[in-house]
Order: structure tokens, then C-alpha cells, then sequence
């Protein structure tokens, strides 16, 4: 299979990603043709289903990636939301293989994107940078301060702030799981009277669970 062929199918109405891992695991050739479509195709099909695949192979063998790293951080100010979110998945998929610490030099934009004017961006963020965590425990006490931090989602509305704050206390929760933290629990009780029910439920659950 060549990458015409991979090209072909992008414009099908239904493109299975599992076709054509393999293909994009052996070629080089063909990962750099996927990351140019990220960088240059305004398609949505294309640059998309691009994105499709080199999340996938990126997920089992980022080191495919690692190389390409810097075209995927100039995604990060991109017009389009879609872009802005590609940067910040496949950076959070290159985590476990950075060598070089690289994310230290782009952790500012990393985590400034909360506060994206895109509020599915935003979340977004949030869950990459608790997926981020689990490879870099030495950030623990900065991400907390940025979860805490209610000016890096200050723009947003109140329902909007809610869910926000769900995934501030998924990972507060894995915290609490350690050791107590009254810095979390006193978080984690202001949102027990949140307009998103889910969001007040969640924080009912952790209280429960860990005061005593």
C-alpha cells in the first residue's frame, strides 16, 4: 500500500484507521506525508483522518513521532480549534518518550490552552494534562496550583466553569487516594452546590469517601 492509496481513501465516506496502522508503523515515508497534512491541508477529510492515524500509531509507539515534535507544538496558536486540539493530543501522546524534557520549554502553551476561547478545547486540555501527569509526577504540585487557579477559567460561564471542575476533582481524587489534602477537599467542597448536577455529584462522592 502506498500512500495514494491512503489519500484515496480519506475522500470514502467511512475510513477504517485500523487498515492502515500497519503500513504507517513501517513508512516513514508516509508518517511525514500524514504531519505535512496536519501543517498544510485545509480538507477536513484529509488532515483529520491524518490526525486519526497518527494518533493511533502515536498511542502504542509515540517514538514513530518523538522526531516530529516541533511541527506538532506549531499547531498550538492554529486558527481552527481542531488544530489547537491536535497539538495538545499528540504532545500528551509523546510524553512517555521524551528524552530531551522538551516539554519543559512548551509547558506554558501546554497548559494555557484551559483557557482556550473554545470551551470543548479547554476540557480538552484538562484531560490531556491528567493524562500528562501519570509521565511527569515531578509537575504534581504546579498542576494542582493550575487547577485551582479559577482565573484560567474565568471567561467561561458558571455551567461551564462545572465541568471544569469535574475534572479538577478526578484529579484531585487521585491525589486524596495518597494522602489528605485539605487544599483539595476545601476545592472539592465549594463545588457541591454546582449548577452541573453531575459536577455536584461528583464532588458529594470524594467527600464522603475521604472526610472522616
Amino acid at each position: 500500500m502506498n500512500y495514494e492509496e491512503i489519500l484515496k481513501a480519506f475522500q470514502e465516506k467511512e475510513f477504517h484507521i485500523d487498515d492502515y496502522i500497519s503500513v504507517v508503523v513501517e513508512s516513514k515515508d508516509i508518517r511525514e506525508k500524514l504531519i505535512q497534512n496536519l501543517i498544510e491541508q485545509t480538507h477536513i477529510n484529509v488532515y483529520y483522518r491524518s490526525y486519526y492515524l497518527i494518533n493511533a500509531v502515536s498511542l502504542t509507539n509515540p517514538e514513530l513521532f518523538y522526531e516530529y515534535w516541533d511541527l506538532f507544538v506549531s499547531l498550538r496558536y492554529h486558527k481552527n480549534s481542531y488544530h489547537r486540539n491536535i497539538f495538545h493530543w499528540i504532545i500528551t501522546n509523546l510524553i512517555p518518550v521524551d528524552s530531551q524534557n522538551k516539554f519543559d520549554k512548551i509547558k506554558k502553551e501546554y497548559f494555557s490552552q484551559i483557557k482556550d476561547v473554545k470551551v470543548l478545547t479547554g476540557l480538552e486540555a484538562m484531560k490531556d494534562i491528567i493524562i500528562m501527569s501519570q509521565y511527569r509526577p515531578d509537575l504534581e504540585e504546579e498542576i494542582i496550583s493550575l487547577f485551582l487557579d479559577e482565573n484560567m477559567i474565568k471567561d467561561y460561564t458558571d455551567k461551564q466553569k462545572d465541568r471544569f471542575h469535574f475534572y479538577s476533582m478526578e484529579y484531585f481524587e487521585s491525589l486524596l487516594d495518597r494522602k489528605k489534602d485539605e487544599r483539595l477537599l476545601d476545592f472539592i467542597k465549594t463545588c457541591l452546590n454546582a449548577k452541573n448536577t453531575t459536577t455536584a455529584k461528583k464532588a458529594k462522592q470524594i467527600l464522603k469517601k475521604y472526610t472522616y
